[in-house]
C-alpha cells in the first residue's frame, strides 16, 4: 500500500464463510493491479455470527486504517475488478458518497412466483430482480429517474439500496459514526451503523438500519445500474437491466448539475 494513493477497502462481514465465487473474485481484483493503479487496496474481514456487529467492526477498521472508501460486500457475492471500480471511482472524484451495485437474489422464491401468476400478476420479472431496486425516491407516478453518467457507467438516485455490494466514503463514514449510538467491544468504541429490530411489526434487517442513518443524515443514496453484480448462491450473475426497462416503459432520465 502506498500513502500517496487512496487506499479502499474490500470488506466482508463473514470472513470465516466465504464462497468459492467470492474468493475468485476477490483472487481477481487483487491479482488485478493493472486495473487499479491509481488506488491501493486493502482486504478487510470479521469473523463472527453477529453480522451487523461484524459490519460496525468493518467500518470501524476503515476509518483506522484511513481508507478514502470502503466497499462491503457480502461473503458470496460474485463481481470483476470493472464493478469495483464503477462503485468506487465517483466517490473518489467527489461526484458521489454512496454508490450501490444492483445484487441479485440468493434464491427466487418459486411458490411467491406461483401465487403471484395465479393472482394475474404480468410482471413477474420484478419478483426476480433485487427488490430494493423499487426504493426510488420520487414518486413512481413521475416516472422519472435521477442521476449521472461517468465514463461507460450510468448511477442512479435511490431512495436506499442493499448492502451486499455498496461502497461508502471515508466522509459519509465519519458523519454517520458521529450520529450513531455507540457501544464499547474490547476496549474499543464502536458505532453501532447498521442497528437491526422490530418496527411495525417487522424485522428490520441491518442493511434498513444503515440505511436508516444515511437517509436521516441526507446523503444521497445511487445505485451503479451497469454492474453487473450476483449471489454465488443463486448459481448465476442474473442480469438486471432494470435501467433500460424503465426506460423502454417511458420512463426519462434526468442528469443532475
Amino acid at each position: 500500500m502506498s500513502a500517496r494513493k487512496p487506499l479502499v477497502g474490500i470488506a466482508t462481514p463473514i470472513g470465516s464463510t466465504c464462497s468459492t465465487e467470492y474468493v475468485r473474485s476477490l483472487t481477481r481484483t487483487f491479482a488485478s493491479p493493472q486495473e487499479f493503479p491509481d488506488w491501493a487496496l486493502a482486504r478487510l474481514d470479521c469473523v463472527g455470527s453477529l453480522i451487523a456487529h461484524n459490519r460496525n467492526v468493518l467500518c470501524a477498521d476503515a476509518i483506522e486504517l484511513g481508507c478514502a472508501a470502503l466497499v462491503e460486500v457480502d461473503s458470496d457475492m460474485v463481481w470483476t475488478p470493472e464493478d469495483i471500480r464503477a462503485l468506487v471511482a465517483p466517490i473518489l472524484s467527489g461526484k458521489a458518497q454512496i454508490v450501490a451495485a444492483p445484487c441479485s437474489p440468493r434464491v427466487i422464491d418459486w411458490d411467491y412466483m406461483r401465487a403471484a401468476a395465479a393472482r394475474g400478476e404480468t410482471d413477474l420479472q420484478r419478483h426476480a430482480g433485487p427488490s430494493h431496486m423499487n426504493h426510488l425516491p420520487e414518486n413512481d407516478q413521475a416516472k422519472r429517474l435521477r442521476g449521472f453518467s461517468r465514463g461507460k457507467h450510468t448511477y442512479v438516485r435511490m431512495a436506499r439500496m442493499g448492502l451486499g455490494m455498496t461502497a461508502i466514503s471515508r466522509d459519509a463514514l465519519l458523519q454517520l459514526s458521529q450520529a450513531a449510538p455507540s457501544y464499547e467491544y474490547h476496549g474499543r468504541t464502536l458505532a453501532d451503523l447498521h442497528p437491526q429490530g422490530v418496527v411495525c411489526s417487522q424485522y428490520d434487517s441491518e442493511d434498513i438500519g444503515f440505511f436508516a442513518f444515511v437517509k436521516r443524515a441526507g446523503i444521497p443514496v445511487y445505485v451503479c445500474v451497469t454492474a453487473d453484480v450476483g449471489h454465488e448462491s443463486a448459481g448465476n450473475v442474473f442480469r438486471q437491466d432494470w435501467f433500460n426497462g424503465r426506460l423502454r416503459a417511458g420512463w426519462g432520465f434526468e442528469v443532475e448539475t
